[in-house]
C-alpha cells in the first residue's frame, strides 16, 4: 500500500473488559508452551499533496509526515495459534495554506488479537480489533488526505468456524459485529452498529475448480434521522478456477434484499469478479464488484468498484507497480439515475505508479505518485501527491 497509512484506537469500557478477559485466557495454561516470535516494524512517509482537502475550489497544498510503529507477537503450537499486534501511528501536517489545516502531532493507536484453533476437521478463528483514525465524510476516495473532521473510533469482534465434511465438501460460518463512533458526530458522520452472519458451502468440483454457495444476514443500525435500521439478506453463488498455469479467475453473483425501517424493501444485484495472470517476473490483476455498503452519513449505498494493477520485478531488489481504480456510489436502487440530490451518484478515479527498492534484508523504500479525481454534484476535485516511504522490519525473537 502506498499513500497515507492510517491507524486507530477504540473506546468503551465494555470492549476493553472483553480484551482484558481474552488476554487472561490466552496467557494461561498450555499457551505458555507455544513457540513465540516477535517482529518489530517501523515506517516513515513524507507526502506532498497539492489539494490536501480534495476541494473543488481553493485547493490547499501541504506536506504531511506519517510515522508508524508496530509489534507482531505470534505464538504457534500443534493445534493453535495466538497473535497480538499493536500499532501506533504519528501524523503531522505542515505548510498548509489554510491555518486550520496545519495540525499538531496526532496519535493513532490500534491493536488486533487473533486466536486460531485447528483440529482434524474443524478450525475456529476468533478476531478482535480496535482502531482510531481521521474521520472522513468522503468514503469513495482511497488513501488520500481529506478534510479532518475529528476521529473515527472503530471496534470489531468476529468468529469463524470451518468444518470439513469430507474430501470435497466443507461448511463455513462467520459472524461479526462492528461498531463505529465519531469524536465529532454530525449529519455527515453518523455512529453505527453493523452485525453480520454468513454461512457458506464450499465444494471441490475438480482439482482446478472450487464452487461455493453463501447465504447471509446483516443488521445495520445507524444513529441517524436520515436512515432507519435495515435488515439485509444476501444470497450468492460463485466459483474459483485455475484455468491454466498462469491464469486464475474467481467470482460470485447474487441478490441482496434490504428491508429498511423508513423506506421499505428494495431488491438489487451483487457481484464480485477477479482475474490474475502471472508471468515469470510480471503479474496482472483486475477486479470489479457491486455491493450494498454503509455510508458515513447512516445511509446504505450501492458501490460499484473496479481496479487493475500490473507489477514487474526488475531484479532482486527493484520492483515497479502501477495500480488504478474507479468507484461509483449511489443510493441503493438508484445507481445511475442521478435524478435528485438524495440519489445523485458520486464517483472517484485514481492511479498510482510506484517504485519499490529493497535496501537490505531489513530496510525497504518506495517512491510513488498518486492522482485522484473525485466527482461530486458540486463539481470535480483533483489532487496530485508524491509519497516517499522508508520502512524497517526486524525479527526480534526468531
Amino acid at each position: 500500500m502506498f499513500g497515507i497509512a492510517r491507524s486507530t484506537r477504540i473506546a468503551g469500557a465494555k470492549i476493553r473488559l472483553h480484551y482484558c478477559a481474552a488476554a487472561i485466557i490466552v496467557l494461561t495454561g498450555p499457551v505458555l508452551a507455544a513457540d513465540w516470535t516477535l517482529k518489530f516494524g517501523a515506517s516513515e512517509t513524507a507526502s506532498v499533496n497539492d489539494n490536501i482537502d480534495l476541494t473543488v475550489d481553493n485547493p490547499d497544498t501541504a506536506l504531511q509526515t506519517n510515522a508508524n510503529y508496530s509489534f507482531d507477537l505470534l505464538g504457534k503450537a500443534h493445534t493453535y495459534e495466538i497473535e497480538f499486534a499493536p500499532t501506533l501511528g504519528l501524523q503531522r501536517t505542515f505548510f498548509a495554506d489554510t491555518a486550520s489545516d496545519t495540525q499538531p502531532l496526532s496519535y493513532y493507536p490500534a491493536a488486533t488479537l487473533d486466536l486460531r484453533k485447528f483440529g482434524p476437521r474443524d478450525t475456529i478463528a476468533l478476531h478482535a480489533s480496535m482502531a482510531r483514525s481521521d474521520a472522513n465524510s468522503n468514503n469513495l476516495v482511497q488513501d488520500v488526505i481529506t478534510s479532518n473532521q475529528g476521529y473515527q473510533l472503530s471496534s470489531n469482534l468476529s468468529a469463524t468456524v470451518t468444518h470439513k465434511v469430507n474430501a470435497t465438501n466443507s461448511l463455513e460460518w462467520t459472524t461479526a459485529a462492528t461498531r463505529v463512533d465519531y469524536s465529532d458526530p454530525s449529519t455527515d458522520l453518523v455512529p453505527s452498529l453493523d452485525v453480520t452472519s454468513t454461512g457458506t458451502w464450499h465444494r471441490k468440483m475438480s482439482q482446478l475448480i472450487d464452487a461455493n454457495f453463501a447465504l447471509g444476514a446483516e443488521y445495520y443500525d445507524p444513529n441517524s434521522t436520515i436512515d432507519g435500521t435495515s435488515l439485509i439478506m444476501r444470497s450468492t453463488v460463485g466459483a474459483d478456477a485455475k484455468l491454466s498455469r498462469r491464469l486464475s479467475v474467481a467470482g460470485n453473483v447474487g441478490v441482496v434484499v434490504e428491508d429498511n425501517k423508513n423506506s421499505g424493501m428494495t431488491v438489487g444485484p451483487t457481484f464480485n469478479l477477479s482475474a490474475d495472470y502471472k508471468l515469470k517476473t510480471t503479474s496482472f490483476s483486475v477486479s470489479a464488484g457491486l455491493d450494498l455498503s454503509p455510508n458515513t452519513d447512516g445511509t446504505l449505498q450501492n458501490t460499484l468498484s473496479t481496479s487493475a494493477s500490473v507489477s514487474h520485478q526488475v531484479n532482486d531488489a527493484l520492483s515497479f507497480v502501477l495500480s488504478a481504480y474507479y468507484s461509483k456510489q449511489a443510493a441503493f436502487g438508484s445507481m445511475g439515475s442521478g435524478s435528485t440530490a438524495s440519489t445523485a451518484a458520486s464517483s472517484a478515479f485514481g492511479f498510482t505508479p510506484a517504485l519499490n527498492y529493497q535496501l537490505s534484508r531489513d530496510w525497504n523504500s518506495s517512491l510513488s505518485y498518486q492522482f485522484t479525481d473525485s466527482m461530486e454534484t458540486t463539481g470535480s476535485a483533483r489532487s496530485n501527491a508524491v509519497n516517499l516511504t522508508l520502512s524497517y522490519g526486524h525479527l526480534l525473537i526468531p
